[in-house]
């Protein structure tokens, strides 16, 4: 255990068959006690959780949304009126509420906030990439 941080689970670097030259860790979770630490701020696109216990929901929100990205946010809770209040206020492209990982479908958009992706992937939203709208209006004398 570190000042601000202990590892609950993983953490060590593992060998991948046909993949030796890669970097690679098992599953990791790390439990930390201030939310400035690095792998709190950061997107870590990789198997890292990044845990930091709070006293309510306002201050679970303020957490949340105290980062400069904003991809995907998990929400558990038993009472789903909670789980809405709570992922209406987080500041995530895509919120998961009592589950998480790869969902939906083509007709659900995926994109984040802030500096967290570009644009929106599928669905109707994701053509938007890919044209530029223009308004051109003419007067025509009779």
């Amino acid at each position: 255990m570190y000042d601000n941080h202990r590892l609950v689970y993983g953490g060590k670097a593992i060998q991948v068959n046909d993949f030796e030259n890669g970097f690679y860790i098992s599953p990791t979770i790390i439990e930390s006690s201030s939310h400035d630490d690095n792998y709190v701020q950061e997107e870590i696109f990789g198997p890292v959780l990044s845990v930091v216990r709070f006293h309510s929901i306002e201050e679970a929100i303020e957490l949340a949304n105290d980062t400069e990205y904003g991809l995907v946010a998990g929400v558990w809770s038993k009472d789903i009126d909670v789980a809405h209040y709570v992922a209406a206020r987080v500041e995530a492209g895509q919120v998961f509420v009592n589950t998480y990982g790869a969902a939906g479908g083509v007709q659900m958009p995926f994109g984040g906030y802030k500096k967290s992706g570009i644009g929106r992937e599928k669905s109707h939203l994701a053509v938007q990439n890919y044209v530029q709208i223009k308004n051109l209006a003419i007067h025509i004398k009779l």
